[in-house]
């Protein structure tokens, strides 16, 4: 080390410093307008048109990602759309 410099305080390899958020518990599910936003096929009980596929009606997220499972929800929804078309 030259005279008069510094040691370089950060440490190698550096720590993760990024950090994710998984959005759930936001759009309650059920049977009953007045405790729940979605019914069981996630469609909302106020608007005929209006489905959500995301993970906010999980209860809550898990120590793994969730987007698997979003995924399987999303085509079961999509299932439910399709026999409701025809």
């Amino acid at each position: 080390m030259s005279r008069g410099s510094k040691r370089c305080p950060t440490p190698w390899p550096p720590r993760a410093t990024t950090r994710s958020t998984r959005p759930a518990a936001s759009c309650r599910f059920g049977n009953d307008p007045a405790t729940s936003v979605l019914d069981v096929n996630c469609k909302a009980h106020e608007l005929d048109n209006l489905y959500v596929v995301d993970t906010s009606i999980f209860p809550s997220i898990g120590a793994v990602n969730p987007a698997l499972t979003a995924m399987a929800n999303a085509i079961r929804v999509g299932e439910h759309l399709l026999s409701r078309m025809s």
